[in-house]
C-alpha cells in the first residue's frame, strides 16, 4: 500500500464494476485519494438514505470509480503531494461536509435519477 492511490474496495463491489476496476486495480492502493477527501463523511450520507446499499452502488461507487480513473490520469508527485496536504487539512480543520458543494452536487444529480 502506498500513501496516495485508489482506495481498496470490497470484492463484492469490484465484481459489480469489474471492467472499470481492471485499470484501477493495476495501481497500488493508497491510504488517501480524492474520494476519501470528498466523501470523508460517507457513513453519515448513507445513514440518511432510504436504501443505503442501493445508493452506494448506484451513486457513490460510480463516482468513486470516476475519481479513481481521474487520479490515474493526473497521477504525479505534485498531484500526490496536493492530495496529502488536502487530506491533512481536512483532518486538522474539518468543515461541515453538508456544505461541501461537490458532494451536494452529486446528491442533487442522484435525486434527479430517482
Amino acid at each position: 500500500m502506498s500513501l496516495v492511490g485508489p482506495r481498496p474496495e470490497v470484492e463484492e463491489y469490484v465484481t459489480l464494476y469489474e471492467e472499470d476496476y481492471r485499470e484501477i486495480l493495476k495501481r497500488r492502493p493508497g491510504i488517501t485519494d480524492v474520494s476519501s477527501i470528498i466523501f470523508r463523511e460517507e457513513e453519515a450520507v448513507l445513514k440518511n438514505q432510504v436504501d443505503p446499499e442501493g445508493y452506494y452502488k448506484k451513486i457513490l461507487l460510480p463516482e468513486k470509480i470516476r475519481l479513481a480513473k481521474e487520479y490515474i490520469e493526473k497521477s504525479s508527485f505534485l498531484y500526490d503531494l496536493k492530495l496529502v496536504l488536502n487530506t491533512l487539512r481536512r483532518i486538522i480543520c474539518p468543515r461541515d461536509v453538508s456544505r461541501d458543494g461537490y458532494r451536494q452536487k452529486i446528491i442533487r444529480d442522484s435525486s434527479k435519477e430517482n
